[in-house]
């Protein structure tokens, strides 16, 4: 686990996130830091089914599940990356922060976990 804390703390301190953590597929945060007021849960179950949404569209089209998703919105990007099979890496940054430098460092780091 200190591993993945180790994680989560280079991507808030490289990338100013707003909220970045390590879920379960299923939505169970293992370690995640979201803006007080915020429920962990919530923000971590919904991540895991947009995922498993866009998975599923993939797949009914015959393609393979996809390695990552990015939501956005006019203020913030969250990115939610694939961590194998079990596992998945979540930010949520500022809009105008490099989206292609951001997605190049988790799917770096997710190797590692």
């Amino acid at each position: 686990m200190e591993k993945i804390e180790n994680i989560i703390s280079d991507i808030k301190r490289n990338f100013q996130t707003i909220a970045a953590g390590f879920i379960t597929r299923d939505g169970m945060p293992k370690y995640i830091e979201v803006p007080e007021g915020a429920y962990p849960e919530t923000f971590s179950i919904m991540c895991a089914t947009v995922l498993g949404a866009a998975g599923t569209a993939a797949t009914e089209l015959g393609q393979k599940n996809p390695e990552h998703v990015i939501v956005e919105t006019g203020e913030i990007k969250i990115f939610i990356v694939s961590a194998g099979m079990k596992g998945l890496l979540v930010a949520a940054v500022k809009a105008d922060r490099n989206e292609e430098e951001i997605l190049k460092y988790m799917k770096e780091v997710v190797k590692e976990i």
